[in-house]
């Protein structure tokens, strides 16, 4: 649910977020939750068999286009790559 529901759940504000996500954790709040998405999304990728719109979907991207440009920019493949070299990754 991102962002919303990170500040639903802490209490805190927007601006209190970011504060403290850059201060401690050296990044944004939206790009931490899409990193946790992408992570997320390679497993489902290594560990089944579902189609990647459904991953993307899955794991909270309403948009497949921006999925594969976080994606690739994280893990420089895209996704249905990835899936096929997954056999030799960890």
């Amino acid at each position: 649910k991102g962002i919303p529901a990170l500040i639903e759940y802490t209490g805190k504000s927007n601006p209190y977020l970011c504060k403290c996500f850059k201060k401690y954790l050296h990044t944004t709040p939206s790009a931490y939750i899409n990193d946790a998405r992408v992570e997320r999304a390679s497993i489902l990728l290594k560990t089944s068999d579902m189609e990647i719109i459904d991953i993307a979907m899955d794991v909270g991207f309403g948009n497949l286009s921006y999925f594969y440009h976080i994606f690739y920019k994280k893990f420089k493949t895209s996704p249905a790559q990835y899936r096929k070299l997954a056999v030799f990754l960890p």
